[in-house]
């Protein structure tokens, strides 16, 4: 094995305007959405493996540390544990759940925060136990999906990685004020959540804002999604792959909003799914990335964040993961990376939407830094591909009001990330917002990886493209630019500029 564990306001002048644009819906289905659900630490650590003796692995010894630093207006905590997991040989055996195979584990952890145990190895499997913070939890074995089989007195049931570690959670805190409701390791809901949700929301000037009152209180914006507009700006990315040719693989990936999933039913807000699915079937010989149906088998695990416009970075792991998949190409397990989690995150739409309930259950914002950080070179160039200097991939001294900004630093520029990959293959990102934290989870993919924002880009996107010999590229894009006459016209153009 290899590696450590892994891992808004965004920069708000920049964002806000695209983010709250407000698109028509003149001819696509209405989606009812589902609430979002239960969040979790995803703090991961090894366990010590005993197993059997038949069908046999062997894994190497291996150093994970993992990195938490929790940031609030008045509480600091910082946590580091370092595991060593030692080398083990498993038997592999496989189980009735969905045919999930199991590795047999004789091994002990802990859950990092309050946790479910589940009577099958997925979040859609029924709540039979809950523990609290540093519960021993007797390991029993361990699924290939990352979830274990666990027992917890004379409980049996399974419990998913992103809430256990190998070590008991210690901590200093300094605390002068404590935070009211929610807290950063976790966020339960069952189904009087979700059905609380299609009734208890308000409509703030086009901010729809659900679960009032409670921990789980969430801001959204309607979204649009006419088959006409999909039908546009298929056709513009149809014009790049025609002018690229078969040298270069071009992916489309259609960025699903909060609304997606978390919307009030009764909310007139387009069926984002079906959105994806226009466009998809309008594109010439370019590969549509379906991350819509991806994140919601995902979608009650923290994936977007309730006081931002944006997608927290677990959301971008999920949607990255696919596009390496439909690539052929290698893609870590997010147990790899370190986690680094921030809370008390308040985003755009309480700091520029006056919805001040959101204070009441601040996110948390927890992001993954890849094995390979120290071995990748990122350079930062001006909107003419110009004036490169050196930098770093994560932007940590941001506040903790702009943690989405921990990713680029800024959309005004073209950056470029050079891994220790050896595989010949070069991907260009042409984004929005969105796209800013896909980049970290292909380091272990790409030899070379550009990203580029279409809105400040000032030469000919084609050039561009053979220039830096790239092999794949992907659109990344939300239905907020991508349902937008004015933004798609602004791709269009960097194509013939």
């Amino acid at each position: 094995m290899k590696k450590s564990m892994r891992a808004v306001l965004v920069m708000v002048s920049l964002c806000a305007a695209m983010a709250l644009a407000s698109c028509t819906n003149s001819d696509s289905s209405m989606g009812a959405a589902l609430p979002s659900t239960e969040t979790q630490s995803q703090t991961q650590a090894s366990v010590t493996q005993t197993s059997p003796t038949t069908t046999t692995t062997t894994a190497k010894p291996t150093t994970t540390t993992t990195t938490t630093t929790t940031t609030t207006p008045t509480t600091t905590t910082t946590t580091t544990a370092t595991t060593t997991t030692p080398t083990a040989t498993v038997t592999t055996t496989t189980t009735a759940n969905d045919g999930i195979k199991v590795t047999p584990m004789d091994g002990v952890m802990y859950s990092v925060c309050v946790a479910n145990v589940r009577s099958g190895n997925g979040m859609q499997y029924d709540v039979i136990h809950r523990v609290s913070m540093n519960t021993k939890i007797t390991i029993t074995g361990k699924c290939d999906n990352g979830w274990y089989a666990v027992k917890v007195g004379d409980v049996k049931g399974y419990m998913s990685h992103t809430v256990l570690s190998s070590k008991k959670e210690e901590t200093t805190t300094t605390t002068t004020t404590k935070f009211k409701g929610f807290e950063p390791d976790f966020q339960y809901m069952d189904e009087s959540v979700i059905e609380e949700a299609q009734t208890n929301y308000s409509n703030r000037s086009g901010v729809i804002l659900a679960n009032i009152g409670t921990p789980f209180v969430r801001a959204m914006e309607v979204c649009g999604g006419s088959k006409s507009k999909a039908q546009t700006y298929a056709n513009t990315l149809n014009k790049y792959k025609q002018e690229l040719g078969d040298s270069v693989n071009v992916y489309c990936m259609v960025v699903p909003t909060s609304a997606a999933y978390y919307m009030p039913a009764k909310v007139g807000s387009a069926d984002q799914g079906l959105y994806t699915k226009n466009v998809g079937n309008a594109l010439v010989d370019i590969t549509n990335l379906d991350v819509y149906s991806v994140l919601y088998e995902h979608r009650f695990e923290y994936l977007y964040s309730r006081s931002d416009f944006h997608w927290q970075p677990l959301a971008a792991y999920y949607s990255a993961q696919e596009l390496a998949r439909v690539a052929g190409l290698p893609f870590d397990d997010i147990s790899l990376y370190t986690q680094v989690i921030r809370t008390g995150y308040l985003g755009a739409f309480y700091a520029l939407c006056d919805v001040p309930e959101l204070a009441n259950s601040p996110d948390y914002f927890a992001y993954y830094k890849p094995d390979n950080l120290d071995k990748c070179t990122v350079t930062y160039y001006n909107t003419a591909f110009k004036n490169g200097y050196k930098g770093k991939m994560f932007f940590e001294g941001c506040s903790t009001g702009s943690s989405y900004t921990v990713f680029i630093g800024t959309d005004r520029t073209i950056c470029h990330v050079k891994t220790d990959v050896d595989n010949d293959r070069t991907l260009v990102i042409f984004k929005d917002s969105y796209g800013n934290a896909l980049v970290p989870f292909l380091t272990n993919s790409y030899e070379n990886i550009y990203l580029c924002d279409f809105r400040y880009f000032d030469i000919n996107a084609i050039d561009f493209i053979k220039d830096v010999k790239a092999t794949d590229l992907l659109f990344a894009m939300s239905p907020m630019a991508s349902n937008s006459s004015s933004k798609v016209s602004m791709i269009d153009a960097n194509r013939t500029r």
